[in-house]
């Protein structure tokens, strides 16, 4: 009787659904994945068959090196939990996220810059198992001689590691800071 219901239970797992999977290609020729179709995009459904495997192989994601070179921009870098219009409201040491505080802020003040000269920034951040979480990139330009970068930073607690996060400005290929926040869940 036993063998019975084992070649029961084999046949039936052979029958296996696996859920509708999307592929597209975006404007600069990254590719997607997800189990929800694009609304603005045409996608491909990707056919998933017994012992396919989509996995999270992270030794591929991120093949960036930091610049050896170092901006001589003077900047100014803090960590906030909210924006008041172009300020940071606070300056953080850590971060503590809780159900009340779901994200943080980044925010870069570049001074002494030469106005209508084009800037590009980019900050990463990295999670305390060295996980990328961040990485947004921004071509700024001022009519004065001072422009600001800001972004929202939202972690998933359910994914990213909390300890001591690493923070990354670069400005024109170029290092324009390391800092390292704890950041705890």
């Amino acid at each position: 009787m036993s063998r019975l219901l084992l070649a029961i239970l084999l046949l039936m797992n052979l029958g296996v659904a696996y859920p509708e999977m999307y592929q597209w290609v975006d404007e600069k020729g990254e590719i997607y994945f997800s189990n929800q179709k694009p609304s603005d995009k045409e996608a491909g459904v990707v056919v998933l068959k017994p012992g396919d495997v989509i996995s999270h192989d992270k030794s591929n994601i991120d093949k960036f090196t930091m610049p050896s070179q170092n901006s001589k921009v003077p900047h100014i870098f803090v960590m906030t939990s909210a924006m008041n219009r172009d300020e940071p409201a606070d300056r953080l040491k850590s971060i503590n996220m809780t159900l009340r505080q779901k994200s943080f802020f980044s925010y870069i003040k570049l001074t002494d810059i030469e106005p209508g000269k084009d800037y590009n920034m980019r900050v990463r951040i990295l999670d305390g198992e060295g996980e990328l979480v961040f990485d947004k990139r921004k071509t700024l330009n001022s009519k004065t001689n001072s422009v600001w970068f800001s972004a929202r930073i939202t972690p998933s607690i359910n994914i990213d590691e909390p300890g001591l996060w690493t923070i990354q400005g670069i400005l024109n290929n170029k290092k324009l800071f390391i800092e390292k926040r704890e950041v705890l869940f």
